[in-house]
């Protein structure tokens, strides 16, 4: 009998749409049937809110059905045999003249791209001074990773930009995504992390960045590749454009080592003082140390414990590092997102020892403590197995997060680490 209670995954299409909602006072149309836009307006509008309360008579329009972000075409089967193009317009019109916007993207959806509706032509007729991008063949099965740089790419190219000098000290964060479900906890510590360092962030690419902050993404020294899988042909192409070198972390900085490791990289890559930020984390080292050794002491744990983690390969060496290298955990199982997009397959894998790496989901581990999203551990506990989830990634069960959550850098390591000690089987 079929396990029907495997994860799927958001495609190239999710991470498309995923991209452009990551612009402030963006419009986002899926040129699609409806049912695409539900998932998509409902993830972005929970990581970002538009509107303050649930209330569907706020967008009554065709185009929205009650949601405030990823307008549709709605597009039914006669749109299939005389295209898109008419409603298309007529939705395009209608923002126009009831929505400030600064930016609009038109993703098609697989079946839309079959069409052949010149999308771009549209919205160049009708939009001759607002900046603008298409995705008119959304990779069909490919990864979210892959469409949300399909989709960055689009956007950098559509963007005029001024000759400037980079900025000293000066950082863009590439490949981070309001679809990580901790995206804005990240971009507060990076931020409180750099500062410390006289170092300034100039944009984070696609995650709530603004039209003028993309702008002038060739004023910053440097390009800091956060998630690989997201981030590094952007990284490319910026270098390639304009000359702006970019650094690849060993990980992400998640972890006391890492984090340290992380902010010397980059103080050298600039010439800044890493001294503050390596105080921050020696001072949290300290506090770590206490609440581990307090809790050993009594159980022996979390020497031992046995846990599984879904996640990308950079995301997946980065909690093993942390888990087992720091707190002596033992490393069970693993599963793969975004497999194609296998920037770090090989320090993984190394990490690992060919330890088991499955392909279909965790639904066979048996590790006391599990790391993934939500739907991976309701499924879990749905086949009644015994162990406590820790949410790293989406979709989440619903917990409210009224103050930004981060497993990054000093505050983020500390939060991982309470989450750990928290869920362990005493």
């Amino acid at each position: 009998m079929e396990n029907y209670l495997y994860t799927t995954y958001p495609d190239s299409f999710s991470g498309a749409l995923f991209a452009f909602e990551g612009i402030e006072k963006s419009i986002n149309i899926a040129n699609s049937p409806t049912g695409c836009k539900y998932f998509h307006s409902a993830v972005s509008d929970a990581q970002s809110y538009r509107q303050y309360e649930f209330d569907p008579l706020n967008f009554p329009q065709d185009w929205y059905f009650g949601q405030p972000r990823v307008p549709s075409t709605y597009l039914d089967s006669k749109d299939y045999v005389f295209g898109s193009i008419d409603k298309l317009a007529e939705l395009v019109k209608f923002v126009k003249a009831h929505t400030d916007f600064a930016f609009l993207s038109v993703t098609n959806s697989p079946g839309a791209a079959l069409i052949g509706d010149d999308i771009k032509a549209l919205l160049a007729d009708m939009l001759p001074d607002t900046p603008f991008a298409s995705i008119e063949s959304p990779g069909f099965s490919s990864e979210i990773a892959k469409g949300f740089s399909t989709a960055s790419l689009a956007v950098l190219d559509s963007l005029h930009y001024t000759s400037a000098k980079p900025e000293e000290k000066t950082v863009n964060i590439i490949g981070l995504c309001i679809y990580h479900k901790n995206f804005k906890g990240d971009k507060i510590e990076l931020a409180r992390l750099f500062s410390l360092c006289g170092i300034k962030i100039n944009c984070f690419l696609l995650a709530n960045s603004t039209v003028e902050e993309l702008s002038n993404v060739n004023k910053a020294a440097l390009n800091i590749v956060l998630h690989p899988e997201y981030g590094l042909d952007v990284a490319v192409y910026l270098e390639e454009r304009f000359g702006t070198q970019y650094i690849i972390p060993d990980g992400l900085p998640l972890g006391f080592g890492a984090t340290e490791a992380f902010i010397k990289q980059v103080c050298e890559a600039l010439g800044a003082d890493p001294s503050l930020a390596l105080q921050d984390c020696e001072k949290a080292r300290a506090t770590a140390f206490f609440n581990v050794s307090r809790v050993n002491s009594l159980t022996g744990l979390p020497k031992g414990v046995a846990y599984a983690i879904e996640g990308t390969y950079s995301e997946i060496y980065s909690y093993v590092r942390f888990l087992s290298g720091y707190l002596g955990m033992e490393f069970e199982s693993a599963s793969v997102v975004c497999p194609a997009s296998a920037q770090w397959e090989e320090q993984a894998l190394k990490l690992l020892g060919g330890r088991h790496m499955l392909e279909d989901g965790l639904t066979d581990s048996g590790a006391q403590i599990v790391l993934g999203n939500a739907n991976t551990i309701a499924g879990l506990k749905m086949e009644k197995k015994q162990f406590c989830g820790i949410e790293i990634s989406l979709p989440s069960m619903g917990y409210i997060d009224i103050l930004p959550k981060t497993h990054l850098g000093v505050t983020g390591t500390l939060a991982l680490l309470e989450a750990v000690l928290n869920a362990l089987p005493y």
